[in-house]
């Protein structure tokens, strides 16, 4: 629990939207490379796909 907590404290700090950080690491960790996992952190996270789930228009 402590272990997500965090996580979810520093995508709020770095400006991370904690749900579509969360669905995106979730749906590609096991596809990612364990010598780049250090790219999955909140602080360096780049989304792959745009706003995980929602449509472009942003509705």
């Amino acid at each position: 629990m402590a272990i997500l907590l965090t996580l979810l404290e520093t995508c709020k700090q770095n400006g991370v939207n904690p749900r579509h950080y969360l669905i995106d690491v979730l749906e590609r960790i096991q596809d990612h490379p364990t010598n780049r996992l250090h790219e999955l952190l909140p602080y360096h996270w780049e989304p792959r796909t745009q706003a995980c789930g929602e449509n472009a228009s942003g509705e």
